[in-house]
């Protein structure tokens, strides 16, 4: 595991967030929905199925269910 790659993946997702908040506040409502859709896909499908499903063995060998 590599917790450097790891949490850079996690600041890339805090800043898309921060990204699609900052444009709905502005005023783009109509491409809110579609991006965050696009948002959620990616994070929930690609990062949290894959990369974080990675510390799973690591994670319950320190006690964590």
């Amino acid at each position: 595991m590599n917790y450097e790659s790891h949490k850079t993946e996690h600041d890339a997702l805090v800043r898309q967030v921060l990204d699609v908040q900052a444009k709905y506040r502005g005023g783009a409502s109509g491409a809110f929905s579609v991006e965050m859709m696009n948002f959620l896909q990616s994070c929930l499908v690609k990062h949290i199925t894959g990369t974080d499903k990675a510390y799973t063995t690591f994670l319950n060998g320190k006690g964590v269910k």
